[in-house]
């Protein structure tokens, strides 16, 4: 008998919990637990099909219907279809065999939900659901993928967790749900997939949401998140009160041209929310600027900073995300958040310099790059200097600031721990708030982390004092530099001196050493040629090794930007050409780490398609996504 045979049956037990995934519920499929368990052998199987926590996860995922007017065939099937069956019969041919595949799967899908529910013999579920329908016609297929829907709404009574990204018809057979049916659910997670539907069930949607009985007003609930919200969230009969999590994501603009959620509003709900630890808003973009600009004029010019209302206190809030869409003026000035320990801020804003560029009147739509009036500072600055000497952790869009703000925000934060400055790879439509009165348009000035910031974080010998260097307790930084040339050095130092542990100071100054760091070199608008210069790029991490650098549980990932030809640095490592780019990567086991192929992690997104029918039941995503505004962009 092989020694994991010979392990109790509790250790098992551990062992196969750990086995789940952790970043989102487990998808219905055998490359992954805990049906993977159940493949490995007879004992394995038997262990896990009696073990119900293993089962009190489940991600279902229900892909749209085939329909006539969709191509259902590849470009090269496609390239080879006689010329004499290039007509509607062949197409109709194809659009009915697509859906007998299509209603064989979703009968098999309900058979697999319906064994998995009782394999989790009563224990409390956290349940995600993507199901896409055709937008055009959200009735396709609607009655097969009701008969799964039954299923899930048949173990309300266990629900702990229901997460939704579906289409309006669906998601209100949730709604309706009464509130003393599921007893246990804490936390809810919707997203309207087609809200803007009138005619397909969209009035018996907004019915459901408003309900006095219906789901959203259970009185367990602790976290809420909205995305695509297709009616007032003040509205909504949740009980604020008892809430710890709230996110919310706009709503869908195509349903009402005139609803807005502007910083206003999201103080009046953060008032109903007073509970609150983690919270995530998405303020929403304004309509045209004729109709704003004088507004946002008088709140760039004023002299005053005091809020112009009552404070919004959040005793409890540590985590707080915000999407400024719109000029947020002095909203972060009304909030008391003596808790705050995490800050994610983004930012459609761009910031300006004095320069003024001439822009035609006609040009006055949001068509235009949305950019702030001069003399501004980023609302984030505001938020940093009430609280930032308590951040630990703090993530932002250096786009959407300028030089003196990235500099001044990283000055406010003397207790950061975590560092994220990121570039977003686009903005949202928001309002231009950088014309001045006359219509003219005033020249962007983003920021970037430069030469001289990234020196202000490198501790040196010859510093005398811990505040002669900017974040001195960080233990985790990531951010993307251009120009990879002029920057690896001044990196390679950074690194070097940030390694220097807690019983090494450095001068009179002591601070933790550095234990995770990603660095992404270049972008697409790179002031460099960076293939003429290759010959200069250098392996951080064997050029630390080679400066005697403690790399032991050091976390180094160095990504360079994409090459049309394989990358070969030095003597110690190459790598391939990939997409995205190649990597230079530290675990710390070695003293020098080879140059390899790496693709640039992307935020999971429940909109994703099928990944083919080996994974049918797998894909979409779920479960789980409220971390994700968190960590990463």
């Amino acid at each position: 008998m092989s020694p994991v045979h010979k392990l109790p049956l509790d250790i098992v037990h551990i062992i196969f919990l750990f086995c789940l995934p952790s970043e989102h519920n487990p998808y219905i499929c055998t490359s992954e637990a805990p049906m993977l368990l159940t493949h490995v052998c007879r004992r394995w199987r038997e262990v896990a099909f009696e073990m119900p926590l293993l089962w009190a996860n489940i991600h279902v995922h229900v892909p749209k219907a085939p329909v006539m007017n969709e191509p259902q065939l590849d470009v090269f099937q496609a390239r080879h279809i006689p010329a004499e069956q290039e007509d509607n019969d062949y197409g109709r041919t194809q659009y009915l065999r697509n859906l007998d595949y299509w209603e064989s799967k979703i009968k098999d899908l309900k058979e697999m939900v319906t064994t998995w529910f009782s394999r989790a013999k009563g224990c409390k579920i956290s349940l995600s659901l993507s199901q896409f329908a055709n937008i055009l016609d959200q009735t396709k297929g609607l009655s097969q993928v009701n008969e799964v829907v039954a299923v899930l709404l048949a173990h309300r009574a266990q629900w702990r967790s229901v997460e939704l990204f579906a289409s309006s018809p669906i998601i209100a057979q949730f709604l309706e749900v009464p509130t003393h049916e599921a007893p246990h659910l804490e936390r809810i997670s919707i997203k309207w997939q087609t809200p803007t539907d009138r005619t397909h069930n969209g009035s018996a949607n907004k019915l459901a949401i408003a309900s006095q009985e219906g789901l959203m007003t259970v009185p367990e609930l602790k976290s809420l998140s909205l995305q695509t919200l297709p009616r007032n969230i003040m509205g909504l009969p949740v009980r604020w009160e008892g809430l710890t999590e709230l996110i919310f994501d706009e709503y869908f603009v195509g349903l009402d041209a005139g609803r807005r959620f502007l910083p206003s509003d999201a103080l009046d709900l953060l008032a109903l929310c007073p509970r609150l630890v983690r919270c995530r808003l998405a303020i929403s973009y304004a309509g045209l600027l004729s109709d704003h600009v004088a507004d946002f004029h008088n709140l760039a010019s004023q002299s005053g900073r005091d809020p112009v209302r009552k404070l919004v206190s959040l005793p409890d809030l540590k985590h707080f995300a915000v999407d400024e869409g719109t000029p947020l003026g002095d909203f972060f000035l009304c909030l008391d958040l003596p808790s705050l320990k995490e800050v994610v801020f983004s930012t459609a804003i761009v910031p300006v310099s004095d320069e003024i560029v001439s822009f035609p009147p006609h040009g006055v739509f949001l068509s235009a790059p949305p950019i702030h009036f001069p003399a501004t500072t980023s609302p984030l600055i505001d938020l940093l200097t009430q609280c930032g000497k308590h951040i630990e952790k703090l993530t932002f869009d250096e786009k959407g600031l300028s030089l003196r703000d990235i500099e001044r925000a990283l000055e406010l934060v003397p207790s950061l721990t975590d560092l994220i400055v990121n570039k977003q790879r686009s903005f949202r439509p928001s309002v231009a708030a950088g014309y001045s009165p006359t219509m003219n348009r005033r020249k962007p000035s983003h920021g970037y982390l430069t030469k001289g910031l990234l020196e202000r974080l490198t501790p040196s010998p010859r510093l005398k004092r811990t505040e002669e260097y900017l974040c001195p307790q960080l233990i985790s930084f990531s951010c993307k530099l251009t120009a990879p040339v002029s920057m690896q050095d001044p990196l390679i130092e950074f690194i070097r001196w940030r390694r220097q542990p807690w019983g090494e100071p450095i001068g009179n100054t002591q601070h933790p050493a550095l234990q995770h760091c990603t660095i992404h070199f270049g972008s697409a608008s790179m002031p460099i040629d960076l293939v003429g210069d290759i010959g200069q790029l250098k392996d951080v991490a064997a050029e630390l090794a080679n400066l005697k650098v403690d790399m032991d549980n050091f976390d180094l990932n160095v990504i360079y930007p994409a090459l049309d030809e394989p990358f070969n640095v030095g003597e110690e490592g190459e790598g391939d050409s990939a997409d995205d780019g190649a990597a230079s990567s530290h675990s710390g086991s070695s003293t020098a780490a080879s140059l390899m192929t790496h693709f640039v992690p992307r935020g999971r997104d429940m909109c994703a398609g099928m990944y083919g029918y080996g994974s049918w039941y797998a894909s979409g995503g779920g479960g789980e996504l409220r971390d994700s505004w968190f960590e990463a962009w």
